[in-house]
Formats: structure tokens, sequence, C-alpha cells
């Protein structure tokens, strides 16, 4: 298979923004997540470069097949952004919106290391860190290579996030909640993917 331009993200930048509509709407598919590091790029680039304070971002497919570069901030920032999709940020469009953590009123700092989780047999290791309604989580398995950790996110006082890559057929929901001793409660659920 024919790799799809452009050759690199200086490339990108260098293309007049009639050629880079080209490309998005004519010869990538976002559907099928065609060149999709090209928007993960720009979305990264948004986020070290504004003054807002982005708590996550992500690259979504609007209905028409156009990347998106979403970006979540703090309820009380919101009116400080453009509005949905007036910007462009290095060829892509922007739809700026407030992260509903920041409507619960809740303010709580944590960091977790190599805390020791069981899934399906298996021995994984989290690391996990919020500040200011920002959430990381990494999960290593059991000989130190990092999984593709998807949807994190506040869950009540805990936080949620998805595995996918444990095995081929299923994908895993994941939950760890604080308990009154202090502990971190660890409940997953699995579903299996129809391929």
């Amino acid at each position: 298979m024919k790799p799809l331009p452009p050759n690199s993200y200086d490339e990108w930048l260098l293309m007049p923004e009639s050629d880079q509509d080209h490309l998005k709407f004519q010869v990538w598919d976002a559907y099928e997540r065609d060149r999709v590091d090209i928007p993960y790029t720009a979305l990264a680039r948004l986020i070290a470069s504004t003054e807002r304070t982005v708590v996550e971002g992500a690259v979504g497919t609007y209905h028409c097949g156009e990347y998106l570069l979403h970006v979540h901030v703090p309820k009380s920032e919101i009116d400080l952004c453009p509005r949905p999709l007036a910007q462009r940020f290095e060829g892509f469009r922007v739809y700026w919106m407030y992260h509903p953590a920041s409507d619960y009123g809740t303010n709580w700092d944590f960091e977790l290391k190599e805390v020791l989780l069981d899934v399906l047999g298996n021995q994984l290791f989290l690391n996990a860190k919020r500040r200011d309604y920002r959430l990381s989580v990494e999960v290593l398995d059991s000989a130190g290579t990092p999984l593709v950790v998807s949807c994190a996110g506040p869950y009540d006082n805990g936080f949620v996030f998805n595995l996918a890559d444990l095995h081929p057929d299923l994908d895993t929901t994941h939950r760890l909640m604080p308990t009154k001793s202090g502990e971190w409660q660890h409940e997953y659920t699995v579903y299996r993917v129809l391929r």
C-alpha cells in the first residue's frame, strides 16, 4: 500500500490551505483514521501553545469526515476561547468545549506509582497523576512495555480508562476508586469485540 501524503509534518505546514483541504476531504478517509498522525501533531502543538488550561484533547471526526481538534478546558475558561469551529489551527478546525469534570466542584489531586493490577491473569503496573483537572494514566505490562490507554477521565471521586490491547478480541474498561481507608479499589469490565 502506498503511503498517503504528506511526507512530513513540515511539508503539511508549508502547503496552502486549499491543498490541505484537498488532502483532508479527497485523499484521506478520516473514518478509517488515515494520516491521523497529522491532526494529532497539530493538537499537541495547539495544546503546547495555548494560554488556556487544557484538561484534555482529542482528534474527532466531523459528520462529513473532517478531522477536528477537540480541546477541553475548565468551565471558568470557556468564555475566553474561540467559538466552536471558528478557529483553524495548522490546517484543522478547533472545537473548544468545557470539561464536564469542572462542573462537579471537585478539586482533588493524586499521584499513584506502580500500582499492581491483575487483569485477566495479566499483572500490570499503573502510574496515574491528576493535577488541576489534568489526568494522565500509564499502564505497563510485566515486561515494562507501555499499553495503549484510551478514554481516561474522571469518574465520581476516582477515574476510568480503557485498555484494548491485552487480547485481540477483548476490550476492558477500568475504574479506580478511592476507599475510606485511602486505598484504591480496582474494578474492570470486559467487552467482547466483534471483528
